[in-house]
């Protein structure tokens, strides 16, 4: 029974070595053939792993730091010259605000509790819940109904986010302690969200997620000390920061851009 056992662990562990050369070999005939037809070899699942190769401090791409300076040119402009409209609510109006409605719940009593909320700037009455329960959920205000209940972390729920950019399907993110973020896209054809990616490049807890500016990047931050910067069109990894000192317990982008902020469990920025 022994030997029996041994070969056929040993058969075993020659096809799984045999699996990996085809699958490198398929991969580099893939990537050859798509370099001389000048497309893009195809991914797996829309899942992008944590790998050694990626691109750290300093290595941004040409192309993504022009977008980053372009972006920071045309809103700061702007920015600086914008006055606040008429009709805007003072600081006297804000502290007379009072509870209009409330929701019972979005989520499950168990375990309770939304951890993150996210308003649609495209839409009056819709915004975007993380909870406890590790679901996503999207809500629209003047229905009171929930548009699409996202499930695929399997803990909670840190951070959510919209991309909402004319011309491009709107996205739903998501950052959590399962390590992971999520990007669902809105489809025309159902009028459901699908799943897009899963983004599993850092190995804490995620308490950190933002769209940048340019709306084709997304930042991340971690407990593992780093911080980094995934296309949201191929939603691979385009910056990773080096080891901080410290693990990061927030993460937020500049308006303009080209500063990005991260808080320490010590205090610092």
């Amino acid at each position: 029974l022994i030997k029996e056992r041994d070969a056929a662990r040993e058969y075993v562990c020659h096809m799984v070595l045999l699996l990996l050369f085809l699958t490198t070999n398929v991969c580099r005939a893939l990537s050859s053939v798509a370099a001389t037809m000048n497309v893009d070899a195809p991914t797996a699942a829309g899942d992008v792993e944590m790998g050694d190769s990626a691109p750290e401090a300093g290595g941004l791409p040409a192309e993504v730091l022009k977008a980053i300076d372009e972006t920071h040119q045309a809103l700061s402009a702007t920015r600086k010259k914008r006055k606040a409209p008429a009709g805007y609510a003072t600081a006297a109006d804000v502290k007379g605000y009072t509870s209009k409605h409330t929701i019972p719940s979005l989520h499950s009593p168990s375990p309770s509790g939304i951890t993150s909320i996210a308003v649609s700037t495209s839409s009056s009455s819709q915004f975007l819940t993380g909870g406890n329960d590790k679901i996503v959920q999207l809500y629209d205000r003047s229905t009171d109904k929930v548009l699409a209940s996202l499930k695929g972390h399997t803990k909670k729920v840190t951070h959510v986010a919209l991309r909402e950019r004319e011309g491009e399907p709107t996205l739903i993110l998501s950052a959590s302690a399962d390590k992971s973020a999520k990007v669902w896209a809105h489809d025309s054809a159902s009028g459901e969200y699908i799943p897009k990616a899963t983004i599993r490049t850092h190995k804490g807890e995620l308490t950190g997620l933002a769209v940048h500016p340019t709306s084709t990047l997304l930042a991340l931050g971690s407990l593992d000390r780093t911080w980094s910067l995934h296309d949201l069109n191929t939603f691979s990894q385009v910056f990773r920061a080096p080891e901080s000192e410290e693990p990061f317990t927030s993460l937020n982008v500049h308006p303009d851009g080209t500063l990005v902020a991260l808080g320490t469990p010590g205090g610092s920025i």
